[in-house]
Formats: structure tokens, sequence, C-alpha cells
């Protein structure tokens, strides 16, 4: 079967894990299983802990037991759970924290994008160590996403350093939230690193939500093109934006 993956944002305005849980059950395409993606961490910083956010304390855990007690409930509905984080300095007091949130969510996505308040500059700095300690805390059984913006400004700023996150990275999930089409909004990514002769893993492209969000930025969706691209079969992540 294949699966949909619902990115939930920290602005996201849901009361409680059963309103999150019903609506991406309702967005599920028939033929996918769902799947929910968390905000946990920002840089070292709980979403519990952070003021600027919508979700309730209920969805904004302050510590990996928190976590494992919305991923349960989340699981008890027959929903997928997992979380994502933004790295920030790449310091080991990060990989602690992120690699807590990811064994704890059961699924781990990195949201690496080298603009303000997300990468601290310099945006080439080595992550090796700060990805050795991540991965070794995580095991084999702990899948690792990479999330990146696949435009230039998005790719270009981490210079050849790219190819470390990349080579720690199970799967590429490209933020491709501007344009519907997401074939044509991989094209810039895809010729630039194969131009580094880097090997990509697995691309599973994330789309605005095509009924729900697209319209606040000003998308257009022609007929549902992407929604019928996910009921095509394949596997797709979904970003529910503010």
């Amino acid at each position: 079967m294949a699966e949909v993956t619902f990115w939930v944002t920290p602005h996201r305005r849901f009361e409680n894990v059963a309103g999150m849980v019903s609506e991406a059950q309702f967005w599920t395409p028939t033929g996918h299983h769902a799947n929910i993606l968390l905000p946990a961490v920002y840089r070292k910083w709980w979403q519990g802990d952070l003021t600027n956010r919508s979700l309730p304390p209920a969805l904004a855990p302050r510590g990996p037991d928190d976590l494992a007690i919305i991923r349960e409930e989340v699981e008890s509905y027959g929903v997928g759970f997992g979380c994502w984080v933004v790295p920030g300095e790449c310091s080991q007091e990060e990989a602690k924290i992120h690699a807590a949130a990811g064994l704890a969510a059961g699924f781990l996505a990195l949201d690496v994008e080298p603009y303000e308040d997300f990468l601290v500059e310099p945006y080439d700095r080595d992550p090796s160590g700060y990805l050795d300690a991540l991965k070794r805390s995580l095991g084999d059984d702990i899948p690792l996403a990479l999330s990146i913006v696949p435009l230039p400004s998005g790719i270009k700023p981490l210079k050849l350093r790219v190819d470390i996150w990349l080579y720690f990275a199970d799967s590429l999930r490209p933020q491709c939230y501007w344009t519907d089409n997401d074939d044509l909004a991989l094209i810039p990514a895809r010729r630039y690193l194969r131009s580094l002769g880097i090997p990509l893993p697995p691309i599973v492209p994330i789309v605005p939500h095509p009924l729900t969000e697209a319209a606040k930025f000003g998308i257009r969706p022609k007929a549902g093109r992407s929604w019928r691209r996910m009921r095509s079969g394949r596997d797709t992540d979904v970003w529910f934006l503010r």
C-alpha cells in the first residue's frame, strides 16, 4: 500500500491528537496509508518549551517521554507516526536531543535549510560529527530522512557538504510546495546534485496540500493534479502548512 505522510507545522491549530488524526485520515486518498510527522525539536529546544507555536501543549512535546505518549495515541488510530527536527549549529548537544526524539517517534526527518532561523551560519559547516553521533544513537531501525528546498538557494549554500548530508539519509524529501508540479520542481536539484556526482537516495517529494492549503500561497493546482498523483499509488509527503 502506498504511503501518504502529513507534515504538521508548529503553526497548525489542532485541539488534540484526535483532531490531528481525524484531519489526516479525512484527506488520505483511497489505497493509501496515513502517517503523521510532528515537529519535535527546533535546534536544541523541544516544541513544548517554545512560545512561537499554535500547537496545543498536548501536541508540543517537552521531551522524549511526551513524544512517546503522542506516538502511542496516534498509532492507536492505525496511523503511522514520526517526527521532524530543525538542525541549527549541528552540535553534539543537538545530536543527542534529536536522536532522543527519533528514538521516541520511530522516524526522524531533518529539515535542513540554509536560511535565517534554520541552519546557523556558516551554512557549509561540516555536519559529520553531528550526523555520526545522530546515526550511532538511532541505529539501523530508525529511518532518517533529509528534507531540503530543491532550489539553488536551498542547496548551493551547503556547497559540497550536501554530499555528507545525503550520505546519511535513507530518503530525500524535497519541499516542492511552491508548485503543484513536483516533477518540474525537482529538476534544478537533480541537475545540480548530479553535476557534483552525488548519488541520491530514494526521493519522496513534499507537495502542498492541493485542496486545503495551496491557495494560501497563490497556488492553483489544475484539476487537482497533485491529488491525482497521490491517487496514482506512489508514496507522497504533504505539508499541512499554516
